[in-house]
Order: C-alpha cells, then structure tokens, then sequence
C-alpha cells in the first residue's frame, strides 16, 4: 500500500512537470470549417478539457450499467428474504417436532415403538423354529 501511493505521487509530480513545460503552453488554433470560426486555446487547458470530457463520457457510459446492477441487486435480495423467510418456518417447524419429541408421551410411544419390535422379532423367530421341521 506504501509503495502505491509514493508511486502514485511520484507519477503526479512527473504529469505536472511534464504539462507545465513550456512547449505545452503553446496556443492551439482550431477552425470549425461549417461556421468560418477560429478557437484559440493553450495546449495544457485543451488536453485536460478532453481529458475531464472522456471521464464525463465513460461516467455517463457507466450509469445504464449500474441501475442495471442495482435492479438486479433488489431482485436477489427479495429472494434471499423469501428463502430466509422459508428457511426460518423450517427451522420453526423442527424446534416444534424437537420439542414434541422431548415431551413423556413422545417417548413413551418410542418405547412403545421398541417394545413392538422385540415383540414382533420373538414371534418371527418362534414361527421360524416352529416350521423348521417342515423343511
């Protein structure tokens, strides 16, 4: 960072020394040929007005593409809202089935759930004995 900005004020330095030469303060005619008109100006003052002209230009070029940007950017935010929104609802919807899930009668019905199995897992096995001999 140190080293951009002494480059930068370096460069600044330079394009002062270099515009305030002499042979850039030489007048500079321009005829408009349509109107018969002449224009004098200093050389300087006429590369700096085109200068600060291109900036304005590539500015005004610009602005088409940032309220293009900022359309687009309210687009994805209402969309992040909506999915954060849904997103929300779903997180309510699980602390809800959490919540169900630590209550006694939730657990009682899993044992109940585990209780089944085993009961049904002994019946499984007892017909399997019991029909063993048919083989």
């Amino acid at each position: 960072m140190r080293f951009a900005l002494i480059l930068i004020v370096l460069v600044t330095i330079g394009g002062i020394l270099f515009a305030t030469q002499p042979a850039n303060l030489d007048e500079i005619r321009f005829s408009i040929p349509f109107i018969g008109t002449d224009i004098v100006g200093v050389k300087l003052w006429t590369v700096l007005g085109a200068w600060v002209l291109g900036l304005a230009m590539g500015y005004l070029a610009a602005v088409p593409g940032a309220f293009s940007a900022k359309r687009r950017a309210k687009k994805v935010e209402k969309q992040l809202a909506a999915v954060q929104a849904k997103a929300g609802e779903t997180a309510g919807e699980a602390t809800a089935a959490a919540d169900l899930a630590r209550t006694p009668a939730a657990k009682s019905a899993a044992a109940d759930a585990a209780t089944d199995a085993t009961e049904i897992q002994r019946l499984a096995d007892q017909v399997a004995r019991s029909t063993e001999h048919l083989k």
